[in-house]
């Protein structure tokens, strides 16, 4: 009887161990979340406590970059180096981060019900609306502008339900570019590697862009934010380019002993 696809173990192993870093990432978030939450019982913090899916939304974004980075400078090598090949880590990577990216917002969501519960009956004051809208200023300088890129991903601030589908689609998309970045300095290294940093900041402005975020003038990006079909596709383009370039880089790409 044939086996499983190689692609298919290398998306199950590169799940469950990415998947072991998520634990302790959601761990995290979770203790930062109630510790916020025993200063509001103490008296120790005003305002209201942003919900736990709010926490993560954000953060979750560059905790799946940097594991795309850690995913193309560290665990290809070491997949391909017993005996997988680069097409199959390659496919096997990209479901294992669709499962991670869907995984991350449904658990957070989940946490987030029980988490609004307790609060609920301890009388402790929950932002339960949607995120924050982050803006910046056309005067403001370019670096401050790619910044805000970067850390101000999709979101509508209205409803839950559509933040949810957009977090899985945000956290593929910050992993991809990550492995972009990473796949570039593994094989070429120096001033060639910090050309895919260029090409990634140009991802994210232009993302930025598509939903309708302060970018520079001279950056040609149509505004899509008025339709979110037409935003999501923006985004899903960018991805699946990012996708196209991982591909062609890592092809025939030299592994370091």
């Amino acid at each position: 009887m044939k086996g499983s696809p190689v692609y298919r173990k290398v998306a199950v192993d590169l799940f469950f161990k990415q998947g072991s870093w998520t634990m302790w990432f959601m761990g995290i978030m979770l203790i930062v979340h109630l510790v916020q939450a025993v200063l509001f019982l103490t008296g120790n913090s005003d305002g209201t406590l942003d919900n736990f899916f709010t926490k993560i939304f954000l953060a979750g974004n560059i905790y799946m970059f940097i594991i795309g980075i850690i995913a193309a400078v560290s665990l290809l090598p070491y997949f391909v180096q017993n005996g997988v090949t680069r097409k199959d880590f390659f496919t096997g990577g990209v479901f294992a981060a669709i499962g991670l990216a869907t995984v991350i917002p449904i658990a957070a969501f989940l946490l987030n019900a029980l988490t609004e519960w307790i609060a609920a009956f301890l009388n402790i004051p929950v932002e339960a609306g949607g995120l924050p809208e982050i803006t910046g200023d056309p005067d403001d300088p370019l670096i401050a502008t790619v910044i805000l890129a970067v850390i101000n991903a999709p979101s509508v601030t209205a409803a839950v339900w559509p933040n949810l589908f957009l977090s899985i689609m945000n956290l593929f998309f910050y992993y991809m570019t990550g492995w972009l970045i990473g796949t570039g300095f593994y094989r070429f290294g120096g001033n060639t590697g910090f050309l895919f940093i260029v090409i990634a900041l140009g991802v994210f402005l232009t993302n930025a862009g598509i939903w309708g975020r302060e970018i520079p003038a001279w950056l040609p990006v149509p505004d899509l934010s008025r339709f979110l079909a037409a935003s999501v596709t923006g985004t899903l383009v960018l991805t699946i380019i990012i996708l196209v370039i991982i591909r062609l880089v890592t092809k025939n790409m030299r592994i370091k002993i």
